[in-house]
């Protein structure tokens, strides 16, 4: 990965000559560089938010978030497909995913999150925006997001501070009961 960081413009101009092309084959090494390159910056803030929910994550679940920063392909796919239209300002290229094992422990972490943080790290839309547990969608599905603004601690990565979108997924999962039982018990 190039040091310097792309303009959001060049990523931008270069989303959507991939997007044009139709095809990965079809688009230029440059662009798909460009878009990479992008991609990859994200992986140092991806880090330090995770390390920012690791320890409330350990004592609320016993768990460390997960990350994952989007594969090349699928960010690619979404430019071509037309479900992304900016891959600068695309918000999913990377998250932390977080499971909670019932709705108590998942609502003591949100009210960290909104009100007992001290991190500089900017929340982007209003609290509830994203509670799919609240208002879970057609799908069935239930989870709560948060996308936050990356804010650097330090000079040394102050380069950085304009990645944004980086979600958060909060979900509880549920636990079936077995009916399995030991013979004799």
């Amino acid at each position: 990965m190039d040091k310097k960081l792309p303009s959001k413009s060049s990523v931008r101009k270069a989303g959507k000559r991939i997007s044009e092309a139709g095809s990965v084959r079809a688009a230029s090494k440059e662009d798909i560089d460009i878009v990479d390159n992008w991609r990859k910056a994200h992986l140092k803030p991806l880090t330090a938010i995770s390390m920012w929910l690791r320890k409330p994550s350990q004592e609320t679940t016993g768990l460390s978030p997960a990350q994952r920063l989007k594969r090349l392909n699928t960010v690619l796919d979404k430019l071509i497909s037309g479900r992304s239209k900016d891959a600068a300002t695309m918000q999913d290229l990377g998250g932390c995913r977080l499971i909670f094992g019932d709705l108590q422990a998942l609502s003591e972490f949100r009210h960290y999150l909104e009100k007992g943080s001290r991190a500089r790290h900017e929340l982007l839309h209003y609290e509830n925006k994203y509670d799919y547990i609240a208002s879970p969608k057609e799908t069935g599905y239930r989870g709560v997001h948060y996308v936050y603004g990356y804010r650097s601690s330090s000079e040394a990565n102050a380069h950085l501070d304009g990645l944004e979108r980086f979600p958060i997924n909060l979900h509880r999962i549920r636990r079936r009961r077995s009916s399995f039982r030991i013979p004799g018990a």
